[in-house]
C-alpha cells in the first residue's frame, strides 16, 4: 500500500535512469520514487551524476504499523487527522482536523471526534456521541490495561476532558469540559471536575444532526 512507504523522492534527470526495485512513476525527465529513507538516500548517492534536481519528502520514520486507508470509508475525515490501521469507522462518523485515533478503536454512527481529540487504542465510542476538542480517551496499550474504555450512545464529552483506562460511560451521559473521569458514569448523568463527580441526573440530550 502507498501509505506504507516512509518517503517520496522527486527528481529531474539529464540521462535516463533504470529503476527496477523501487516503486515509481516517471515522465522523463521527471520521476517520483517511493521507498524507505535509507533506500532513497542510497539511490540518490548511486545516481548523483545523472540527477539535476531532487526533493526528498519524508512522511515518518520507523513506524510500527500502517495507517488507515481512508479511501475505504465514506466517513467525513478532515485534513490533518491521523488514523492508524484496524480502526473501525462508521460511514456516518466525522473526524475533524488534528484528531488522532489509535489502532482498534471503534467510532459509531453520527459520532464526531472534534479537533485535536485523542482516541486511545481499543476505545469503543458508540452512536450519536460528541467527543469535544482536545479530549483524551485512554487506550489499552500505553499504559497497559485489560479493559477498554466504552462510551455508550448519545454521550457528550466536553472539550479537554480525560477519560481514564477501563471507564464505562452510560447512555445520555455528559462529561463537563476539563473533567477527569476516573470511574464508571451511569446513564443519564452529568459529571464534572477532577476527579469527575455527579452533579445532575439529566434526560436525554439531543444531537443536532444538521450540524454533522
Amino acid at each position: 500500500m502507498m501509505n506504507n512507504f516512509e518517503a517520496k523522492l522527486y527528481i529531474n534527470v539529464k540521462d535516463i535512469i533504470e529503476i527496477e526495485k523501487l516503486f515509481h512513476f516517471k515522465a522523463y525527465p521527471f520521476y517520483i520514487i517511493f521507498g524507505s529513507v535509507m533506500e532513497l538516500e542510497f539511490f540518490l548517492n548511486q545516481n548523483k551524476d545523472k540527477i539535476t534536481k531532487h526533493y526528498l519528502e519524508v512522511f515518518y520514520r520507523k513506524k510500527l504499523m500502517p495507517y488507515y486507508d481512508i479511501s475505504k470509508t465514506k466517513a467525513r475525515i478532515e485534513i490533518g487527522s491521523i488514523i492508524r490501521s484496524n480502526v473501525i469507522l462508521s460511514d456516518t462518523s466525522i473526524i475533524l482536523m488534528g484528531a488522532i485515533i489509535n489502532t482498534k478503536a471503534s467510532i459509531g454512527d453520527y459520532t464526531m471526534i472534534d479537533m485535536n481529540a485523542v482516541i486511545g487504542s481499543g476505545a469503543v465510542i458508540k452512536n450519536n456521541c460528541h467527543i469535544g476538542a482536545g479530549a483524551v480517551i485512554a487506550g489499552v496499550m500505553e499504559p497497559m490495561s485489560d479493559k477498554n474504555v466504552v462510551i455508550e450512545d448519545n454521550v457528550l464529552i466536553g472539550a479537554n476532558a480525560t477519560v481514564l483506562a477501563g471507564v464505562h460511560i452510560g447512555k445520555n451521559a455528559i462529561v463537563g469540559a476539563g473533567s477527569v473521569v476516573t470511574k464508571d458514569v451511569l446513564e443519564n448523568t452529568t459529571v464534572v471536575g477532577i476527579p469527575a463527580r455527579v452533579v445532575n441526573n439529566n434526560g436525554e440530550w439531543k444531537l443536532n444532526k444538521e450540524l454533522r
